[in-house]
């Protein structure tokens, strides 16, 4: 009877400093006792026989156990580290794994692999699922090893090797993703209600199937819905380590169409009882499954799927990072990832991406405790999924530098704070912009517009501090950069990091 959830195994990282929550279940009203190391923690079981105990904070280290005693019964976890533990949250450009990243290889060749270690919560949308697949490779706690690294959210790897190279301790993170999903999927509905974000709610009232027989007959029959096999998927390979050409994806995208019974990809909604995009699926069915796990914060990559109702994206993302903190019962940082250039992929569009991430820059100064890194230069017109994750992880690890570990360096992005128009020239002064420098042409992804709507030429631009200035253009009223699906950046900062988009009237 006496058991722990699913996330506290052998080979576990446990957050260092702060309270360290276990929980699980015994016989009702027994007690229970936690032991690790030196500490003991005692609680009585519920009625119910659930019961969850804090043990006190612990000092970075490794090899650590974990004792858990009810009357006659005992559990033993061993190869204990206790360090740093961050959530990856998001859909598939968190969900991307280490094996399809670009330079899956060139880390592995390397051979220089910390004490990082991987907890990949299985996919699970609908009660009942863990028992339609085999879900035996997930749900485990994995060390960074040449044999197990391609499990790794790549974000999440490199996230976490520059925070562990750079405090000296062991880190963990707890892949918590789903590809192809939206907010909504992981908010608890009641958070949603009487807010702009219930249009997620409508829809899913009014895009139910009429005939559940048909649709269970259909979900059996989708390969795709078994999310245990996707690492040796051969289209699955093909799609995220080596792309399709344009020829393929359009070949690709009829076919689709073609299974779903629909002529355009905006017919496509998929709801249904089993479906990972239902408003709160993923909520309850995966991430209630590790909270709450303490954690240092959460690291999120998501928005693509959030296309068909980009305008509340910001109410829903805010109200999802309320009902996470609410569940944890604290304010976790929330470090995330601004959608990177994107035109066109199979079914799916870049059109409304300037409007989300307009949406998401509105999250990251209106929601305390949250921070926005930029991609600007790690996009692909025609890929929804960049292969090179490295850059991503690394300026969300620079996040957690300077916001969380309180570190006095640059990590944030260029941004624009004001213009002024000078002798003919428009000066654009930035924050964040120690450093800041060019790479190619700027008027490739700058735009001037004139009081007619037309473009106005400048006849160049310099650099001067953290200013831009843009010469011989005084008759320009709108300036735009990046406001565009896709993009290439062409403005950085010291840190490599590429400035937000922006648009702003002089």
């Amino acid at each position: 009877m006496l058991s722990v959830a699913k996330v506290f195994q052998n080979h576990m990282i446990l957050q260092r400093s702060k309270p360290i929550r276990i929980w699980g279940t015994a016989e009702p009203n027994t007690r229970v006792t936690a032991v690790l190391d030196a500490a003991s923690v005692s609680v009585c079981a519920d009625a119910d026989g659930s019961w969850m105990l804090e043990l006190p904070p612990q000092e970075a280290g490794v090899g650590s156990v974990l004792r858990i005693k009810s009357g006659s019964e005992q559990i033993e976890l061993t190869d204990i580290a206790i360090g740093e533990v961050w959530l990856a949250g998001g859909q598939s450009n968190m969900e991307f794994h280490m094996k399809f990243d670009r330079d899956y290889d060139a880390v592995l060749s390397a051979g220089k692999f910390r004490d990082t270690r991987f907890f990949d919560v299985p996919e699970i949308a609908y009660d009942g699922e863990e028992k339609d697949f085999d879900y035996s490779r997930f749900g485990l706690w994995r060390r960074a090893t040449p044999e197990d690294l391609g499990y790794f959210s790549a974000v999440g790897w490199y996230f976490a090797d520059r925070i562990g190279e750079e405090l000296d301790v062991p880190v963990g993170i707890i892949g918590c993703n789903w590809g192809g999903t939206m907010a909504s999927a992981w908010t608890d509905p009641a958070y949603l209600k009487n807010t702009e974000g219930d249009v997620w709610l409508r829809e899913y009232e009014d895009n139910q199937p009429r005939d559940l027989n048909a649709y269970e007959a259909g979900f059996r029959a989708n390969p795709n819905n078994n999310r245990t096999t996707m690492l040796e998927d051969p289209m699955n390979i093909k799609t995220m380590r080596d792309g399709l050409s344009r020829e393929e994806q359009a070949a690709f995208a009829q076919q689709i169409l073609a299974m779903a019974g629909v002529k355009d990809a905006t017919e496509l909604v998929n709801y249904g009882p089993k479906s990972e995009q239902n408003p709160g699926a993923l909520y309850h069915h995966m991430l209630k499954t590790v909270a709450p796990y303490s954690l240092r914060g959460v690291i999120w990559y998501q928005g693509e799927s959030d296309d068909r109702h980009p305008e509340v994206y910001a109410t829903v993302f805010s109200q999802m990072i309320r009902c996470w903190r609410d569940l944890w019962g604290e304010e976790l940082p929330f470090l995330f990832v601004q959608l990177a250039p994107f035109e066109e992929w199979l079914i799916a569009s870049g059109k409304t991406y300037p409007l989300l991430r307009r949406q998401q820059e509105q999250v990251s100064k209106t929601v305390p405790n949250t921070w926005m890194t930029t991609s600007g230069d790690a996009g692909m017109q025609w890929d929804i999924h960049p292969k090179e994750k490295k850059p991503i992880g690394q300026r969300l690890a620079l996040l957690a530098f300077g916001h969380v570990y309180g570190k006095d360096l640059l990590c944030d992005a260029p941004e624009l704070l004001r213009t002024e128009k000078r002798d003919g020239d428009l000066f654009l002064h930035f924050a964040h912009a120690e450093g800041l420098y060019l790479d190619g042409d700027l008027f490739e992804t700058l735009e001037l517009l004139g009081a007619d709507g037309k473009r106005v030429a400048a006849s160049g631009a310099v650099l001067d501090g953290d200013s831009l200035i843009l010469r011989s253009c005084g008759s320009a009223v709108t300036i735009r950069y990046a406001r565009t699906p896709f993009f290439t950046a062409k403005l950085f900062n010291a840190a490599g990091i590429p400035a937000k988009p922006f648009e702003t009237n002089v």
